[in-house]
C-alpha cells in the first residue's frame, strides 16, 4: 500500500473519530439539558412540599377553606384561587379537603364550576378529594341536591332533586333541553309554555360543546347544566359549563 493511500485512510478514519466524538457532545449536552429542563418543571412550592410531610405523616388530607361568598359572578377572584389551590395540591397527588362550612352565600355558577371540575380526571389527577357540610341549613339543601356530597362521599345516596338539578352529557341531548324547558316553565311560570329561545339556547350550548370543547382529544368532553329555581322570587337560572380547550384554541385560523 502506498503512502497516499495510507494517508488517506487515516485521514478518514481521524474525521470519522472527530464525528463520533461531536456527536457523543451533542447527545451528552442535551441529556443534561433535559435533566435541567425536568428539575425545573418539577420544581414543587415550600407549602406543597410541607403538605405533602403532612399527610404522609398524619395520613389527613390538606384542608382548604372556600371563600365565604361562593360565587363565580360575584367574588370571581377569591372562587379561582380556591380552585387553583386545590389544583396545585392535586397535581402532586395530595388529597384535599374542600372546607365549605363557613360559607355564606352560594350561586348556581359556582355550583357548576364545582361539579365540573371534581369530575374531571384532568383536574382530580386520581387523587381523593373529601368535602363538609356548610353550617347555613339552606345552602347545606342544595349541596346536597346538586349531587356533591355523592362526588365527596358525605352521602352515597341519589341526591333529590328539588329547586335545583343538575345534568350532564357529551352530546346534544334534546331530552334534557325539553325536561329543563318544562321545569321552568312549571316552576316560574306554574304552567306548561313552549319557551322556545330557551330550548334552542340550550341545544347551541351543547352543540358548542360537542364540536369545540374536545380540542385535538378524540374523546367528547362533556358539559353540565345546572339549573336553580329560587324559592322565593320564583325566577329559574341556568349555568352551562365545560371544561374543554374552548373555541378559540380549537378553531382553524
Amino acid at each position: 500500500m502506498s503512502n497516499k493511500k495510507l494517508h488517506k485512510i487515516i485521514h478518514q478514519l481521524s474525521v470519522q473519530k472527530r464525528v463520533l466524538k461531536q456527536r457523543r457532545k451533542r447527545k451528552l449536552w442535551k441529556a443534561n439539558k433535559n435533566r435541567e429542563q425536568n428539575k425545573k418543571s418539577f420544581k414543587v412550592a415550600p407549602e406543597v412540599k410541607k403538605a405533602f410531610k403532612y399527610t404522609r405523616r398524619t395520613n389527613q388530607p390538606i384542608q382548604i377553606p372556600a371563600p365565604n361568598n361562593f360565587s363565580l359572578i360575584h367574588n370571581t377572584e377569591e372562587l379561582l384561587k380556591f380552585f387553583a389551590s386545590i389544583k396545585k395540591y392535586l397535581d402532586k397527588q395530595i388529597p384535599v379537603l374542600l372546607d365549605l362550612s363557613n360559607i355564606q352565600e352560594i350561586t348556581p355558577d359556582a355550583i357548576a364550576l364545582l361539579l365540573a371540575k371534581l369530575t374531571n380526571p384532568r383536574f382530580v389527577s386520581n387523587t381523593k378529594v373529601f368535602g363538609n357540610r356548610p353550617k347555613n341549613v339552606e345552602l347545606d339543601k342544595i349541596l346536597k341536591e346538586s349531587g356533591f356530597y355523592k362526588i365527596v362521599g358525605i352521602d352515597k345516596s341519589i341526591p333529590q332533586q328539588g329547586i335545583i338539578h343538575t345534568k350532564g352529557n357529551t352530546t346534544v341531548d334534546t331530552g334534557i333541553a325539553v325536561e329543563a324547558r318544562k321545569l321552568t316553565a312549571s316552576k316560574t311560570f306554574g304552567c306548561d309554555k313552549k319557551l322556545q329561545p330557551l330550548y334552542r339556547t340550550l341545544i347551541e350550548c351543547m352543540a358548542n360543546t360537542k364540536k369545540h370543547a374536545k380540542g385535538d382529544n378524540t374523546k367528547d368532553e362533556t358539559w353540565l347544566l345546572v339549573v336553580y329555581n329560587d324559592p322565593t322570587t320564583k325566577i329559574t337560572s341556568f349555568s352551562f359549563i365545560d371544561t374543554g380547550v374552548g373555541i378559540f384554541n380549537s378553531a382553524k385560523i
